[in-house]
């Protein structure tokens, strides 16, 4: 039903089937990144940067979702992006697996 909709709409999804880390360096703009549990398998560099990695092709206003299952990253940067994830509090509790954690990000501005 989702899918049908968003087909109908004037929205052109792009899916990408590859690292977010190397899509972001091919020139790509992005207004929203679902990252399901993803972070969770990053680690060193990439678990702290990730999130300023992805900014560069990151539209102004452009949303990032995280979705953890086993494991929340660390010590990510997040400096140009305003946390959101209370702003969906309603919605999130309707999510029926409920094993999850999420954190919604807006960026704020260029780094």
């Amino acid at each position: 039903e989702i899918f049908d909709k968003i087909k109908k709409s004037p929205i052109k999804p792009s899916f990408e089937n590859r690292s977010i880390l190397n899509t972001i360096d091919d020139g790509s703009r992005f207004d929203f990144v679902s990252l399901s549990d993803v972070p969770s398998y990053f680690s060193g560099d990439d678990e702290v940067q990730f999130l300023k990695k992805i900014s560069k092709r990151l539209n102004p206003q452009g949303i990032v979702i995280n979705r953890y299952y086993l494991r929340r990253p660390e010590n990510t940067i997040s400096d140009n992006y305003i946390n959101i994830t209370s702003q969906f509090t309603s919605l999130i509790s309707h999510e029926h697996v409920q094993m999850y954690e999420l954190d919604i990000y807006q960026k704020t501005h260029e780094i």
